[in-house]
């Protein structure tokens, strides 16, 4: 479809995904994945910005600007009997002296402001009036994935509120991206003036900060020089996409760094009506239209944000086809679960706070316990949850609840069972039986297990919810719920986590960042198309990924030769499939249980010397991993750890080095084995 034929929905989407593309475009630009430098070039001006204003938090009943005049105007004036004589004086000074003009919300604060030296009151009024964080919307939670997956570069909220904030937190760990709320928290951008990681940028401050709210014209004049310099190098560029969500462009700084752009951006209003900014940069220049602005209109209904947003998320994973990105349906289940249906502007605190934050807390804990185990394939690890999505709630919810159950006595009462020799890992097992399972018993559910017992477990995490707000949404998306679990079992288990681990700076001398699931995919394909290869070394947790992924499987069948295939696996489930795919292709399959490794490999070699290799950690069957290309001596080291695996899981041996000669035998063995398949064929 062209460009003049699409919608604007669909132009956006377009852009998200070239934007997500250009993070493994640029990585691997030295590995022959883009070739031409001008490409590059361009890829890396491309930026996509979403600013998010008070219409995005309009579903959880939190009021617009106006409205928050009128309850301010109401509790100040009937409430606390303040002088109105003073302020109309003090707003009819503003528009006459100052010429600003009076029905403005920044003109309005400053006059109550002013008002016998009442900032602080005021302050104080505003943080308690959007105190609000623990409110799940699905339009947040679709804008934290895209975020957190690299369609988007970075988010700039005005809000004042930590709905999107605590959206971000669930979404990203800490060292994923970098948040800016004060001077100091400023990154130094890269020579091109990109920046290491996504940034989530709060000009106007946050309730739990009440010193940095901003919310009148002198204070806008007061943001620091360095988040104005920041916010100027983000917005530069010649190729930079505004995705505008639920804000008015009432911001004059803002537009004023906007309009002051050599190159405007392209604009998509993502709001009820196109939105008139307080000063004119749409100008004419040279005859064309400096600003291309599109409006992806939001009906005006509860939740319509969030349909929009839904509509976008789905035509951008429609683009990928074979290689859609991770889908939103946990996203959009806890939303739902956790639905207020009192919408209206004027409660200072949300039904779940009101309903009492622990109970909310708890039940929380008990969805994340629920979708780490179907995800981890019906295993999971208490050390790694503790420090997972899963483990941030319950330690808010230890601090809420004086008298809470401990995160084992959580899981176990969901039905997940210890090991015998370890309390922290624990295996899915709603029938009777020990309470322990055996060490050979410590495997992944299979399918049609899962699949058996997934909506008794759904049942079981439901007879445990506290909230009112839970358990008055749980029977109309019960049904819900347990696709949700069955979605997250079938995906991929790992997740890609760019800053959690940082040691490969200092063991490789050129790794190279895999920062996307579609970057890793591609990369995957292409590695085998284009590089000359006859043996494939992999060290995988079950191998499932080699069974799923049809043009791997095509690839590797082109080469027709047997034994060409080596795995070391940590669970034998899915040894039967791969038999089944590649046959004798396979030279040896050898089990290493995944508490006696960590080390992830995917190795092309040719002629007993490794070519290239895809390489990551994963500690404690935790899902999170920072995957990296390497090559040459890199690429050797990485040959060596394989080679140590491959006694170990053989000889029950924790000590292996390899050397030279090592190599030569190791690779001697391995190509025994073809002869053999050669032979039989």
């Amino acid at each position: 479809m062209s460009i003049s034929k699409q919608t604007p929905l669909e132009i956006l989407a377009t852009k998200l995904v070239k934007n997500q593309l250009k993070y493994d475009l640029l990585t691997h630009k030295q590995s022959l994945i883009i070739e031409h430098s001008d490409a590059v070039q361009a890829a890396n001006r491309r930026k996509v910005i979403a600013i998010v204003g008070a219409g995005a938090s309009r579903d959880a009943g939190l009021p617009l600007g106006s409205e928050a005049i009128q309850l301010l105007r109401k509790e100040m004036f009937e409430n606390r009997n303040w002088d109105q004589r003073i302020y109309r004086a003090k707003l009819n000074e503003l528009r006459q002296v100052s010429r600003l003009r009076g029905e403005e919300f920044e003109t309005i604060m400053l006059a109550l402001s002013e008002e016998s030296g009442r900032a602080k009151e005021v302050r104080d009024f505003l943080a308690n009036l959007y105190s609000l964080k623990f409110q799940p919307l699905y339009s947040n939670e679709i804008l934290a994935h895209l975020f957190k997956h690299r369609f988007i570069d970075a988010i700039i909220n005005f809000n004042f509120d930590e709905l999107l904030d605590q959206s971000i937190a669930d979404e990203l760990r800490g060292g994923e991206y970098t948040y800016v709320l004060s001077d100091g928290d400023c990154p130094n951008p890269r020579a091109d003036g990109t920046f290491e990681l996504p940034l989530y940028i709060k000009p106007h401050g946050t309730v739990s900060h009440k010193s940095t709210l901003r919310f009148t014209r002198r204070d806008y004049f007061g943001i620091p020089m360095d988040i104005r310099d920041l916010l100027e190098t983000l917005l530069s560029g010649p190729n930079v996409t505004l995705m505008v969500i639920g804000f008015n462009m009432q911001s004059f700084e803002f537009n004023e760094i906007v309009g002051n752009m050599q190159t405007l951006p392209e604009i998509f209003y993502v709001n009820h009506n196109h939105p008139e900014a307080d000063i004119v940069f749409a100008n004419e220049v040279g005859g064309q239209k400096r600003l291309k602005e599109y409006l992806i209109k939001v009906e005006r209904k509860e939740n319509g944000l969030s349909r929009t947003l839904d509509e976008l998320w789905v035509k951008t994973s429609n683009i990928f086809k074979d290689k859609e990105p991770r889908n939103t349906a946990r996203h959009r289940f806890i939303s739902d679960l956790f639905h207020s249906r009192d919408s209206s502007p004027t409660p200072l605190r949300s039904q779940i706070e009101n309903d009492g934050l622990a109970r909310y807390l708890h039940d929380r804990t008990l969805i994340e316990i629920a979708f780490a185990t179907a995800k981890g394939k019906g295993l999971l690890n208490i050390s790694v949850l503790r420090n997972d999505r899963c483990g941030n709630y319950y330690q808010l919810y230890r601090r809420s609840e004086p008298r809470q159950q401990t995160l084992f006595e959580m899981c176990r009462n969901l039905g997940l069972k210890r090991v015998g020799y370890s309390r922290d890992a624990m295996r899915l097992s709603l029938h009777p039986g020990p309470k322990e399972f055996s060490k050979e018993q410590l495997g992944i559910l299979r399918p049609p297990e899962f699949q058996a017992v997934v909506r008794e477990f759904a049942s079981r995490v439901v007879l445990h919810l506290q909230s009112d707000v839970a358990t008055n949404n749980i029977n109309r998306c019960f049904d819900h719920f347990c696709e949700v679990l069955q979605l997250l079992y079938e995906a991929k288990e790992i997740e890609m986590n760019i800053m959690e681990e940082k040691d490969y700076l200092q063991i490789y001398q050129n790794p190279r960042v895999i920062y996307t699931e579609t970057g890793f995919h591609i990369l995957t394909e292409k590695l085998l198309s284009d590089y000359e290869w006859d043996t494939l070394l992999i060290s995988a947790e079950t191998g499932e990924w080699l069974t799923k992924h049809q043009k791997v499987i095509e690839l590797i069948k082109e080469s027709q030769r047997p034994g060409i295939l080596n795995f070391i696996i940590a669970d034998t489930a899915h040894v039967g499939e791969l038999q089944k795919t590649y046959g004798e292709q396979i030279g040896e399959i050898r089990d290493l249980p995944w508490w006696e490794h960590n080390k992830h490999m995917t190795i092309l070699t040719k002629d007993r010397e490794p070519i290239i290799c895809i390489y990551f950690t994963r500690r404690l069957r935790s899902p999170y991993v920072t995957p990296v290309l390497l090559k040459d001596a890199d690429c050797r080291l990485v040959l060596q750890y394989f080679m140590a695996y491959w006694k170990k899981a053989k000889e029950e041996t924790s000590v292996w080095y390899g050397s030279d000669q090592d190599q030569e035998i190791f690779f001697k063995e391995i190509e025994e084995k073809q002869n053999v398949h050669q032979k039989k064929k």
